[in-house]
């Protein structure tokens, strides 16, 4: 099984620091991409690629840390964190 994850970067909408570090590479045929750490993507598409029974494609996309459904699930694992463990 494969999966291969494409990924989808708005600059005008991620508010978080990135860098294409496709130069520092080890494989530079791999375009590669360093995000900072609380990026947040959002699934868009999963689909079964045609040629293998196998092998998926994600698409995410990048959202914004003040995107509402975002807060709304952070929110929620937080209260789901407190009930389960008192002292977090």
């Amino acid at each position: 099984y494969g999966i291969l994850f494409v990924i989808i970067v708005d600059p005008t909408v991620i508010d978080v620091p990135f860098a294409n570090i496709a130069q520092d590479s080890a494989l530079p045929e791999e375009e590669e991409v360093l995000f900072s750490m609380h990026v947040f993507f959002r699934i868009d598409t999963i689909e079964k690629e045609s040629s293998s029974d196998h092998m998926y494609t994600v698409t995410l996309m990048s959202t914004a840390n003040h995107d509402k459904s975002q807060l709304l699930l952070k929110e929620a694992t937080e209260r789901q964190l407190c009930s389960d463990h008192p002292y977090i």
